[in-house]
């Protein structure tokens, strides 16, 4: 006679044989799935961390949050978390004063493989033919949300490196790209191309305390009423831009 518990026991080993059969048919695409939104939500809360540990003066914990959530996106293959994220890096960069790896994080942001040195402060003015190069290199970025933010935090990092004709390069493209999509990031791009023609404004009137030759005196005395009121255009620009923060603080 076979005892109930036998009966149970050939049952129950029945089930589990039938639900590891089912399991193994279904779980890997679930198992991946669950993986990634885990994985999404993990970098998403990095990210916000962050953000609230640079704003309680922890520029080298928010580094160290958002290399983390960078190589969450990379393993997610998530391109535009892995730009967002490296952009949060360089504002950790420039509250520690390292701009120089600020303007290389952007640079790889975005991806813009150019070979014009254009973080290295040792370097020269640009020649006129890669000035025409950076150019182009900018036109051709999509005009998303993120890499408009990436390329005005670029230009600002170039203007603080002193990188004034960069600068001054990058933040004019950003703004004939933010104008195809109407973006949002249009009053802070006024902002920053103020910010530029005042730092232009700032070195042309220190050279011309120091030059003595008189024909350079001249040249630089022509070009210094004209920086002046062209940083005055922007500013007035951006205040007649409707809904613009009012938090926006001019720099000097």
């Amino acid at each position: 006679m076979i005892s109930p518990q036998c009966c149970f026991k050939y049952f129950f080993s029945g089930i589990l044989g039938l639900s590891i059969i089912l399991i193994q048919s279904s779980s890997p695409a679930q198992t991946v799935k669950k993986e990634k939104e885990f994985l999404k939500n993990q970098a998403a809360s990095l990210t916000s961390s962050g953000h609230e540990q640079l704003a309680l003066d922890q520029a080298n914990e928010a580094l160290k949050t958002w290399q983390e959530s960078t190589k969450i996106y990379r393993r997610l293959n998530d391109q535009e978390g892995i730009t967002e994220s490296l952009i949060n890096q360089n504002l950790a960069f420039q509250v520690l004063g390292l701009h120089k790896q600020a303007c290389n994080t952007l640079l790889e942001a975005l991806k813009l493989n150019v070979n014009l040195g254009i973080c290295d402060t040792a370097l020269q003015q640009p020649s006129p033919a890669q000035q025409e190069q950076l150019t182009a290199v900018i036109g051709k970025q999509k005009p998303t949300s993120v890499n408009l933010l990436g390329l005005q935090n670029l230009g600002e990092v170039l203007r603080i490196l002193g990188k004034l004709n960069e600068s001054q390069t990058v933040l004019q493209e950003t703004l004939t790209l933010a104008k195809l999509v109407s973006s949002s990031k249009i009053s802070g791009i006024y902002l920053s191309l103020g910010n530029i023609e005042q730092s232009i404004y700032q070195q042309l009137q220190e050279k011309y305390s120091w030059i003595e030759e008189p024909f350079f005196r001249e040249q630089i005395a022509n070009i210094i009423p004209q920086k002046a009121q062209k940083s005055l255009l922007y500013y007035q620009i951006l205040e007649n831009i409707p809904n613009i923060s009012k938090s926006a603080k001019l720099q000097s």
